[in-house]
């Protein structure tokens, strides 16, 4: 599982603040940049979302 501390800068801004929060119709996980406003991939649970925040290019991050 991808640590909250292991989650990728923002891909549109570069911002590092970044934090898990739900989707705007209060349905779905994802994770938010607090630089820019940019929200991931929505998800079932807080590990899918980190997952998908961290995917860029069709590669994942190194799950440590």
């Amino acid at each position: 599982m991808i640590k909250l501390e292991d989650l990728l800068p923002c891909p549109f801004c570069g911002g590092k603040e970044v934090e898990e929060g739900t989707s705007e119709d209060g349905v779905d996980l994802v994770v938010i940049c607090h630089d820019c406003g940019a929200c991931g991939p929505p998800a079932d649970s807080i590990a899918g979302a980190r997952e998908e925040w961290n995917k860029r290019g069709g590669k994942e991050a190194a799950d440590e």
